[in-house]
C-alpha cells in the first residue's frame, strides 16, 4: 500500500483507510486549493476595476511592470482599469509587463485653426471642449501678424475633453541688417536735406 508523504498530507485531506494509490498515481487535490506557481514565477494579480494608482502599487509589489493605455469610457470607469493582458492567474516571471486599459474622458479632435486670428481660434477651441491656455509667438514672413500658425497638440490629434491647447501666433520677422543700414542712411539723408532747406546758402 502506498502512503502519502508528510508534505502531501499537510496539504490534502487524509485518504480513507480503504483507499490505496497505484504506483505513480496521485490523490486529487482539494477542490478549494489553487496550484502553486512554477519556481521563479508568479501569478498575474487581478487589476480590473482598480484605480490606476493602486494598480501600479500592486504591480510594483509583485515585481511587475505596468503599461497603461487610455481609452474613452463612461464616467463610472474613468481612472479605473477596464481590461488587462495577461489575464489574472496567468503565470509570469518577475519583471514581465502587464498592459492595462484605463478609462479616460471621451476624446475629441483638435480643430484646425490655422490662419484664424486669436479670438476666433479660442472660440473654436472652446466650442470643441478644449481650453486655449497659452500663447507662443513665432516670427513669420508668410503668415500675417496675429494669425495662428499652428497649435500644440497639432490639429487633428485626438485628446481628452478639457485638454489645454497652446496657440502659436505669427509676429513680423526681424528686419535684416542691410535693411536697417539702408533705413538709417535714408533717415540721415532726409535729415541733411531738411537742414539744408532750413538754412539755405547765403541766408
Amino acid at each position: 500500500m502506498w502512503r502519502t508523504t508528510p508534505s502531501l498530507s499537510s496539504q490534502r485531506p487524509p485518504l480513507p483507510e480503504d483507499t490505496s494509490l497505484a504506483p505513480g498515481e496521485q490523490a486529487d487535490p482539494a477542490p478549494d486549493m489553487e496550484p502553486a506557481p512554477a519556481p521563479g514565477s508568479l501569478f498575474v494579480p487581478d487589476l480590473v476595476g482598480m484605480h490606476l494608482h493602486d494598480a501600479r502599487q500592486d504591480a510594483r509589489l509583485a515585481e511587475l511592470e505596468l503599461v497603461a493605455d487610455e481609452r474613452p469610457a463612461d464616467r463610472a470607469f474613468r481612472g479605473r482599469i477596464v481590461r488587462q493582458d495577461p489575464q489574472p492567474g496567468v503565470s509570469v516571471r518577475p519583471g514581465d509587463a502587464i498592459t492595462v486599459v484605463v478609462g479616460a474622458r471621451p476624446g475629441v479632435l483638435v480643430p484646425d485653426v490655422r490662419g484664424l486670428d486669436e479670438q476666433d481660434s479660442q472660440a473654436m477651441l472652446r466650442s470643441a471642449g478644449l481650453f486655449p491656455s497659452r500663447r507662443v509667438e513665432r516670427r513669420s514672413g508668410s503668415v500675417p501678424q496675429g494669425q495662428v500658425i499652428r497649435t500644440r497638440p497639432r490639429a487633428g490629434a485626438e485628446v481628452p475633453v478639457g485638454t489645454r491647447i497652446t496657440l502659436v501666433v505669427a509676429v513680423p520677422p526681424r528686419p535684416r541688417a542691410s535693411t536697417v543700414r539702408r533705413e538709417r542712411r535714408s533717415r540721415s539723408r532726409r535729415s541733411a536735406e531738411a537742414a539744408l532747406f532750413a538754412y539755405p546758402e547765403g541766408g
